[in-house]
C-alpha cells in the first residue's frame, strides 16, 4: 500500500496554529500566578524549620514535598579573588548586568562604556487580525 506524502503546513496554517497557542498561554497565566500563590502559602509553611529540614504535606489527591533549603555560593571578597586570579584571568571571567552600569554611570557617560548594535535576536508579535500592534508591548 503505498502512503501519501505527509504535507507541510502552509505559512497561514503555522501562523494561525502560533495565534492559537498564544492565546492559550495569555488564559494560563492566571493559572499560573494562583498556582504561585499557592506554592509560596505551602513554603510558607516551613519557614521557622531548619534549613536541612524537609516537610511533607498530603492533600486529598496530591502531596508536595518541600526540601531542605539549597545551599548558596556567594564569593566573600572580590579583591582576595583578583588577587589570587591575576587581572587578566579576573576580567575574563568577570560579568554583571548593563543595568549595574545603567545605575552608577551617568548617561551622558554610557557611550564610553557600552557598545550598543542591532545583533540581538528578533521579536515576534502575534496578534488577532484587524487590530494593529500594541506599540507599548
Amino acid at each position: 500500500m503505498k502512503q501519501e506524502p505527509l504535507k507541510a503546513p502552509t505559512s497561514a496554517e503555522l501562523i494561525d496554529e502560533l495565534g492559537d497557542l498564544q492565546a492559550e498561554i495569555a488564559r494560563l497565566k492566571k493559572v499560573q500566578a494562583r498556582a504561585g500563590v499557592i506554592r509560596e502559602q505551602i513554603l510558607g509553611w516551613m519557614a521557622r524549620a531548619k534549613p536541612a529540614a524537609e516537610g511533607t504535606f498530603d492533600g486529598n489527591r496530591w502531596l508536595v514535598v518541600v526540601t531542605a533549603c539549597q545551599k548558596a555560593r556567594t564569593i566573600k571578597d572580590l579583591g582576595k579573588v583578583l588577587d589570587r586570579l591575576g587581572r587578566k584571568t579576573f576580567l575574563g571571567l568577570c560579568s554583571f548586568p548593563l543595568s549595574a552600569v545603567d545605575e552608577n554611570v551617568p548617561l551622558p557617560e554610557h557611550a564610553k562604556y557600552i557598545e550598543e548594535s542591532l545583533t540581538g535576536p528578533r521579536q515576534l508579535k502575534v496578534m488577532a487580525r484587524g487590530r494593529a500592534p500594541d506599540k507599548n508591548k
